[in-house]
């Protein structure tokens, strides 16, 4: 009996003991499971916190707090340096900033630590042309692009287009010709590339070649301000003034139902023409008058040189005066058209200060008793 219930306590013993190991068992595992997971979500941590960074940057950039945007990308790459929508974002924000050397060096960063791609050398190029203004650099690159990597659609018409502006900036316009030329075969209805043939065949002093081409794009686009305006110059080209007045009067239509977006107030460009003003050595016989108009009035078309895009012009005031008396000019400027063009105040400088030099060039002999030349340089 004794014997008995000994064996009856060691197979409950045994029963309950394998019913420890199996819980211990499955405990085991469930912690370990557990364990790995905690390590995924904590791995996940950081990516979660650059995203975050990223949001903030992207909300910052599109509503024009710039510094703030930098800020949060920079934190974002800190995380994660080497995360390529971080780094074009990063690159975008400089761009808007104007920093665009330091927009190249962090593209170019990129360019050294990933593989090859298109986009990054069309970025590249596109920089060197407009801002960096090394277009002999940007075609190297493009046509190194060109030679290692099949472009799709967009990336190949970038890159004619990229190409194209490249030449024309390094004046190698017969080039550039015969390119849009080959361009047109596989883009026959791009409108760009219609216009820029137009453009550089007028450059090139081709004006039927100008005529046919801007007429096809106004052909198919009637609104097409400025093929309007470059079809007139090239029939002033051909001396065919009744048609070039005809398409002024359109331009002028267009561009007065079309106005620009305007950076500059009024009352700045008045201070920048006067600073530019101050660099001319005009003598206390002469009097200029500074004036702001947004646009020319429709008699402008019928004064020389017809122009509906001029940008600035010195008028007399009075022919006859009192002696002693100084002569009274106006230096009128029309910010549409000076803003059309010129987008940054040094370009606007640069402009303003070239229509004066124009313009009192051809003052009359008698007036031409002072200096047009700049008291000083710009860089």
């Amino acid at each position: 009996m004794a014997k008995k219930n000994i064996l009856i306590l060691i197979y409950q013993f045994e029963y309950r003991l394998r019913f420890l190991l199996g819980i211990l068992k499955w405990a085991l595992f469930y912690l370990f499971s557990f364990r790995h997971q905690l390590k995924g979500s904590m791995m996940l941590v950081p990516q979660l916190l650059a995203r975050k960074y990223m949001y903030e940057a992207q909300t910052a950039l599109s509503s024009d707090r710039l510094e703030v945007a930098l800020k949060y990308v920079n934190s974002a790459l800190y995380i994660e340096p080497r995360n390529m929508e971080f780094l074009r974002c990063k690159n975008e924000i400089l761009q808007h900033k104007g920093e665009f050397q330091e927009a190249f060096d962090c593209l170019y960063a990129i360019f050294q630590k990933t593989h090859y791609h298109a986009w990054l050398i069309l970025d590249l190029a596109d920089l060197s042309i407009n801002h960096i203004k090394k277009p002999a650099d940007a075609l190297v690159w493009l046509r190194r692009l060109y030679e290692t990597t099949p472009l799709q659609n967009d990336d190949l018409r970038r890159y004619y287009r990229l190409s194209v502006e490249a030449l024309i900036d390094l004046d190698r316009l017969s080039e550039a010709h015969h390119l849009l030329f080959n361009i047109l075969k596989f883009f026959p209805n791009d409108m760009n590339f219609l216009f820029q043939l137009g453009w550089i065949s007028l450059q090139m002093s081709n004006y039927e070649l100008a005529v046919a081409v801007f007429q096809k794009v106004i052909h198919r686009d009637p609104y097409h301000s400025e093929a309007q305006y470059y079809l007139g110059v090239s029939y002033e080209g051909l001396q065919q003034f009744d048609k070039m007045l005809v398409c002024f009067e359109r331009t002028y239509l267009l561009d007065a139902s079309m106005p620009p977006i305007l950076n500059f107030s009024k009352s700045q460009l008045f201070e920048l023409t006067t600073q530019v003003l101050s660099e001319f050595a005009i003598p206390s016989s002469l009097h200029f008058g500074i004036s702001i108009l947004d646009y020319p009035d429709k008699t402008i078309l019928q004064e020389m040189p017809h122009d509906p895009r001029i940008m600035g012009k010195i008028t007399q005031l009075h022919t006859l005066r009192p002696v002693g008396q100084p002569l009274q000019f106006v230096f009128t400027l029309f910010r549409w058209n000076l803003e059309r063009f010129s987008h940054t105040t040094q370009a606007i400088r640069d402009e303003i200060r070239i229509i004066l030099q124009q313009e009192l060039s051809q003052l009359p002999e008698m007036y031409e008793q002072f200096s047009v030349t700049s008291a000083y340089s710009y860089q």
